[in-house]
């Protein structure tokens, strides 16, 4: 290649010789021409033949291309080598800074794995004391069972002691003694409880201490184990093995230390029991009698003994059935329940003999004042009778002796009702059917009396008493048959009453049925006609407070919409017409739901007239563009035909509206 560039070198300076020399046979041409010129061409050809003796520069130029390829690969693989030999360098640095973290983190594990070891170390210690704990446990446990069979064993001598109470009672001293070996279980039941208390708290106290230092560690171990995580760093995998072990040991510790905590629970519960059972020992010997007790107790019982024998005696008993009876009790008070409900069958039996014998005089006795009752009416009626007797014969010859004076006879009674002779037949004419021929008995009786003289007896007066019993007789049916009208007339109005009060009661009830139809139409919507056709349109009324009111009556209901406030609305379909069409001929015509109906209204609404008259009185003194308005706004809510009008014109105008602004638009946008 060196050669090369010599030889291009050499050719370039002989080119420019070579022109130069052109350059000066082409002035000397200029000059003089001919021998110059062939100079020239000599050295011409001499330049071309030293120019065909020169190699090929197409492999020379070739070979400089690829040297110049190679030159610029190896200067590119040379800075490539010399960053890579940068990074080399950087990665030694923090290979070096990483073993130095490595020695001061392993350094760190060494003192990590010696707490551990000595936590392990620890955790045996607390195994210890855990053992120690189940020794204790284990004690408590035999002392609770010494404790329960303690407490059966007091329990059993109490049941005999008091057995042996009961058997005995008569002897005042073994209550003494049965009292002293309870009080002496119980004092024993109480220390043997205190100590198990004492040692259940010391157990206690030491399970806690356990759990405080297993939550500290778990703590720690925790903290150990996040402080792990955020350095991204793992233990060797002896310290792993290590933790992993005195991991397991304190878990083991830890089971150990629950068991215990679960004894120490169950010891305690078992104390508690032993405490209540003390307590009910306490309580049940709290419970027994005293010896005085005892004692007035036996002597209430002696006496209760004598006055039952006493009652046993009264009843019928011998002495010593009652005696026998009574000890029986005291041996077995088991029976007392027995005797007491025969004594009481004996004494309901008695009772019941007592209350037939008390029903039947009680029977008796309204018998014989029912009796009594008919005698004095009986006596009453013949006392009556017999004054009313007396008082007539008493007229009868006045009339008769007096010679036409109306005063009775100076040695006769006065008559009690002020009859006279005048006024007997006419009382005789003003009673009955039978009364004439009664009346012209007692006329010939009279002119027979008077015919026969003054100087006679009374039984001549009268024709030998042949007209007494025919007055009397006449005078009982009068009485009976006025008797009996009066009954007719009180029984006429009892049943006047009754079916007044029926009356009303129907009445209400209708007006209450025509409510609940009102209601029912308001809710539902249906009027009176079957399946809704022609029904009558629901009014809702609200006044000036917006407090809904009841709706009109049927007999107002072309001013419904006037009759209740300022605000009225007719919903449903017809009018008057269309009610009575639906309702029949008899509804129609005013019948009994019409009635019913508008005396509800009154019942309900008593101002509906009164307001009615003030709303048109207001409406006639508004201007007339007012009452216009007003009368037109009514007849458009108070008829849905009305009303569909102003919506259908509503919305066409509307529906206008929009079109016709719509083609305006369109007009402008395109113009």
């Amino acid at each position: 290649m060196a050669r090369a560039q010599d030889a291009w070198r050499g050719f370039d300076a002989r080119r420019a010789a070579l022109r130069g020399a052109i350059d000066a046979v082409r002035q000397e041409q200029g000059g003089s021409g001919g021998g110059g010129e062939r100079g020239s061409l000599r050295e011409l050809l001499v330049v071309a033949s030293e120019l065909a003796e020169l190699p090929d520069p197409q492999h020379a130029l070739d070979v400089a291309a690829a040297g110049a390829a190679r030159a610029a690969d190896l200067e590119a693989s040379a800075q490539r080598l010399e960053r890579e030999l940068g990074s080399v360098r950087l990665d030694d640095a923090e290979v070096a800074r990483l073993a130095a973290a490595h020695e001061k983190e392993k350094a760190e594990h060494a003192a990590e794995l010696a707490a551990l070891r000595a936590a392990a170390g620890s955790g045996v210690e607390i195994e210890a004391q855990l053992a120690a704990a189940r020794g204790e446990a284990a004690q408590l446990k035999a002392s609770l069972s010494k404790l329960r069979a303690a407490h059966e064993a007091s329990q059993s001598e109490l049941c005999a002691a008091l057995a042996r109470l009961e058997q005995a009672s008569g002897n005042a001293g073994t209550p003494d003694l049965a009292e002293a070996v309870a009080l002496d279980e119980l004092e024993r039941a109480h220390a043997q409880v205190a100590a198990l208390s004492a040692s259940r708290d010391a157990l206690q106290r030491q399970v806690e201490r356990l759990t405080a230092e297993r939550e500290e560690w778990q703590q720690q171990w925790r903290l150990d184990q996040q402080e792990q995580q955020q350095q991204g760093q793992s233990l060797p995998s002896v310290q792993a093995v290590e933790r992993t072990r005195a991991r397991a040991e304190l878990e083991e510790s830890l089971a150990k230390l629950r068991n215990a905590e679960h004894r120490a629970s169950l010891a305690a519960s078992r104390a508690e029991v032993a405490e209540s059972q003390a307590a009910r020992l306490q309580a049940e010997v709290e419970r027994r009698p005293t010896p005085a007790q005892h004692a007035e107790v036996q002597a209430a019982l002696a006496a209760l003994s004598t006055l039952l024998g006493q009652q046993l005696e009264q009843e019928g008993l011998a002495p010593a059935d009652a005696k026998a009876a009574v000890d029986a009790l005291c041996a077995d008070p088991a029976g007392l329940h027995s005797a007491l409900q025969a004594r009481v069958a004996r004494l309901a039996d008695a009772l019941t003999v007592a209350a037939r014998d008390a029903d039947a005089l009680r029977s008796e006795r309204d018998a014989a004042a029912v009796r009594a009752v008919a005698a004095a009416q009986q006596l009453a009626e013949a006392q009556s009778a017999a004054r009313q007797l007396e008082a007539d014969l008493g007229a009868a010859l006045a009339a008769g002796s007096g010679g036409g004076e109306n005063l009775p006879h100076a040695g006769s009674a006065p008559p009690p009702l002020g009859a006279t002779a005048g006024s007997f037949p006419a009382a005789l004419e003003s009673s009955g059917s039978n009364t004439p021929s009664l009346a012209a008995a007692a006329a010939a009786a009279v002119a027979r009396a008077e015919a026969g003289g003054a100087g006679g007896t009374a039984r001549d007066e009268v024709g030998g008493g042949g007209l007494l019993p025919v007055v009397a007789r006449q005078r009982d049916r009068l009485a009976a048959r006025v008797a009996e009208l009066e009954e007719e007339v009180q029984a006429f109005k009892a049943r006047e009453g009754a079916l007044g009060a029926r009356a009303n009661s129907l009445s209400a009830d209708n007006v209450a049925l025509v409510e609940k139809l009102r209601f029912l139409q308001s809710r539902t919507g249906g009027g009176s006609g079957a399946g809704g056709v022609g029904r009558a349109p629901m009014v809702i009324c609200v006044d000036a407070a917006g407090v809904p009111q009841p709706p009109p009556g049927e007999d107002d209901a072309k001013s419904a919409r006037f009759s209740c406030g300022p605000l009225a609305f007719g919903l449903g379909g017809g009018g008057q017409r269309g009610r009575r069409a639906a309702a029949g001929p008899q509804q129609a015509g005013g019948g009994p739901e019409a009635r019913y109906a508008a005396e509800y209204e009154r019942g309900v609404n008593p101002f509906a007239e009164f307001r009615r008259t003030e709303l048109e009185g207001r409406v006639s003194g508004l201007r007339l563009h007012d009452r216009v308005m007003f009368t037109a706004g009514s007849i458009i809510a108070g008829s849905p035909a009305a009303r569909a009008g102003v919506a259908f014109y509503l919305v066409i105008l509307h529906a206008y509206i929009l079109l016709v602004l719509s083609s305006r638009a369109a007009c402008t946008t395109s113009a």
